[in-house]
């Protein structure tokens, strides 16, 4: 316990610093135990590869990568016609959502690869079900892909909990510097495998903020009482619990309707997604917690993604990796904007985040991070990774 206060100490401290140059994120304590190695064979192919020796040549996108716009509504979720592979994907957000627009760009960038042989169909608002059962459908091989939060992940892998700590990641470069690297992403996603699943890469989600429909919130303590949605994860669920919250998960697609019935008080996202849910129509208060970075996992059903020729999972990969880096920036664009929207009918709080960091919620959650499934292999090969 001693060592376990020091390293919150330090974090605080760090935490000023940082906020007195401007910024507003913090390095977090390690959790304590072995992360197991993957067990399954890795899928024939991880990384972008050259075409194939039978004379495909990949072609030549149409698509402006440098362009953070958005790409697109239903009309272009639909798969191109005649193409000789399908693959159907679903999220659990609106089209207009980043998860649907970095797909959207996907789309476009395989059927360019492919020369229109390979093509994506985008289900969106959890039409294909929760994230939960997105994720059994594709290990069953029922579902093809699909984009998820990290919320329902841990269920399956539980390493995953240790990159979900509170104010873990102080900036989303250094999430994807840890999130891109053999050293930590690639370790998490590989435990998939066992699960029939290849996880291909991280989407952005973002850092998640407090919503609720009751008062403005600005220190931790503003939060006791009230009834949050969370996401279906041990440690979100304990840190909201900590700060004396009804931590309540439930799916993202009954998320809006709870908010305005006042099933809920509220519920905490990024501010992409609340934006893109309308989530401030029912959420007056808006405050810039940043408790959690979180990611978005792209999967795939292993045995469909092994059953493709070379050519073929080389132009997966290809538009995956690029999809992704647009994505990303998609978000970052965007975030200015998507608080300028929240902003026409909520009150949004900027909070001091070395407060929040510092309270006692966080350090218990910190304290209790290996019964909560978090791994000392994991956090410290990212701490390693980030020269912390």
């Amino acid at each position: 316990m001693k060592k376990f206060l020091g390293i919150v100490l330090s974090v605080v401290m760090v935490l000023a610093l940082v906020a007195g140059c401007g910024g507003s994120k913090t390095e977090a304590p390690a959790a304590t135990t072995p992360a197991p190695a993957a067990s399954t064979p890795a899928p024939a192919a991880t990384t972008p590869a050259a075409p194939a020796d039978n004379g495909e040549t990949m072609g030549t996108p149409d698509v402006d990568l440098n362009d953070y716009g958005p790409k697109g509504g239903a009309e272009d979720a639909n798969g191109l016609p005649g193409a000789k592979i399908k693959l159907v994907v679903g999220t659990s957000v609106p089209i207009t959502g980043p998860y649907n627009q970095g797909l959207i760009v996907m789309k476009k960038l395989l059927e360019g690869y492919s020369n229109g042989t390979m093509t994506i169909e985008i289900h969106g608002d959890s039409q294909l079900g929760g994230e939960r059962d997105m994720i059994e459908s594709v290990s069953l091989g029922s579902q093809d892909m699909l984009v998820t939060s990290t919320g329902p992940v841990g269920n399956y892998v539980k390493d995953f909990y240790s990159i979900d700590l509170p104010y873990f990641f102080q900036s989303a470069d250094e999430a994807y510097k840890a999130l891109d690297s053999v050293e930590v992403g690639r370790l998490l996603m590989d435990q998939f495998y066992d699960q029939g699943i290849y996880c291909v890469n991280f989407f952005e989600n973002g850092f998640r903020n407090t919503t609720n429909n009751k008062r403005e919130i600005v220190h931790p303590e503003d939060l006791k009482g009230l009834k949050l949605r969370t996401m279906e994860n041990n440690i979100h669920m304990a840190t909201y619990s900590n700060w004396g919250v009804y931590a309540t998960p439930m799916a993202m697609g009954e998320v809006f309707t709870a908010c305005q019935q006042g099933t809920i008080d509220g519920q905490e996202n990024p501010l992409p997604i609340i934006n893109s849910n309308k989530l401030q129509e029912v959420q007056p208060y808006v405050s810039i917690t940043q408790v959690f970075y979180s990611s978005a996992p792209m999967m795939v059903n292993l045995d469909l993604y092994n059953s493709w020729t070379d050519f073929e999972r080389a132009c997966f990969d290809k538009a995956a990796e690029e999809a992704k880096n647009w994505e990303r920036q998609f978000c970052l664009a965007n975030l200015a904007n998507d608080r300028a929207e929240i902003e026409k009918t909520s009150k949004v709080t900027d909070v001091d985040i070395a407060e929040w960091a510092a309270s006692e919620g966080v350090q218990k959650v910190y304290a209790d991070a290996v019964s909560l499934g978090a791994n000392q292999t994991v956090v410290d090969a990212c701490q390693k990774l980030l020269g912390r």
